[in-house]
């Protein structure tokens, strides 16, 4: 049997490793150069994410509603609203392509057997991407940016590392916006349009990495919930 004054020796070590733990995912402090002002963080913001001239990105997706989207995404984009996504299977065969181009719309399906064409309307992008936005919003969201509301706005230190924009729309909307404070990327962590307090359109983004002279999430996730 181990001697009762022995356990407060063996758990030293885990409560220094635990102090420290606590120590180190402790509040963050304020930048001394942070922004005082919300239109200058969200202008800085989005003018870092125009750098993207052209995007080539590959995911997977996995949507479940009335029809099940499961595949490999390959997306090819030109700000502000050109735009194709290729859907294909997980045995590599291409299931359906659409693209958008000059305010039209065009969408193969393979699965289906049909062939879509029409105005580059949210409705038509959600056949395929199952997010209904418009073809500059879609792209917005892939280079890591998000449409951002009209309205006054507010800005403050989040403890956890962040700015929060808080801006109040017309007719009941309002935006959270948080943004990471290293300048030369401002990273958009999450953006959540809501309306009489339902959420909108939420976009959340990881992992942001450097390509060429530009920022760009890993990591992307855009919800519409109905």
């Amino acid at each position: 049997r181990r001697p009762e004054g022995d356990l407060p020796r063996a758990l030293a070590p885990l409560l220094a490793a635990l102090a420290l733990a606590a120590a180190a995912s402790g509040p963050v402090p304020r930048p001394k150069d942070a922004y005082a002002s919300a239109p200058d963080l969200l202008a800085d913001m989005l003018a870092l994410r125009a750098r993207v001239k052209a995007l080539r990105a590959a995911g997977r997706i996995d949507h479940f509603g009335e029809q099940r989207v499961q595949g490999a995404m390959f997306a090819f984009a030109e700000p502000p609203d050109r735009l194709r996504v290729d859907l294909v299977s997980p045995l590599g065969s291409t299931l359906a392509v659409l693209t958008v181009s000059g305010g039209a719309f065009a969408m193969s399906d393979e699965r289906e057997g049909r062939y879509y064409a029409g105005p580059a309307a949210p409705c038509n992008i959600a056949r395929l991407i199952r997010v209904p936005l418009p073809a500059e919003d879609a792209i917005r969201v892939l280079v890591g940016s998000t449409t951002v509301i009209e309205g006054p706005s507010e800005i403050s230190w989040d403890k956890a590392g962040h700015y929060d924009v808080r801006i109040r729309g017309a007719d009941g909307a309002a935006q959270l916006v948080e943004i990471g404070p290293d300048r030369d990327v401002l990273p958009l962590l999450r953006s959540r349009i809501s309306r009489g307090g339902d959420t909108v359109l939420e976009i959340t983004c990881d992992r942001w990495t450097r390509v060429g002279d530009a920022h760009v999430p890993f990591e992307i996730r855009a919800a519409m919930p109905q």
